[in-house]
């Protein structure tokens, strides 16, 4: 889990003030990486077996979410790899 700026919503990553107790220091996204092994290891999971998801939460929604279902509201916010280190602008 970790803390993501991206005040334009352009998904890439904000520059950081200097500052550290600015109100553009807030973070507008949460993310979290999870994963799972899909066959033996379990904690010495050979690579070939792990299978890794990715969420971007924002911390406010820009419009209304017209789901019911509050249990499958996180797939909404499905990513990958990807997306998540082009947002952290990680190599």
């Amino acid at each position: 889990m970790g803390l993501a700026y991206d005040k334009d919503f352009d998904t890439l990553a904000d520059d950081l003030p200097l500052q550290s107790n600015r109100e553009d220091n807030i973070p507008t996204h949460l993310y979290a990486v999870v994963t799972r092994c899909l066959g033996g290891g379990g904690v010495a999971c050979p690579p070939q077996y792990l299978d890794v998801q990715a969420f971007i939460f924002p911390q406010f929604l820009p419009t209304s979410n017209c789901m019911n279902d509050n249990l499958f509201w996180f797939f909404d916010f499905d990513s990958n790899i990807k997306f998540l280190l082009i947002l952290l602008n990680s190599p």
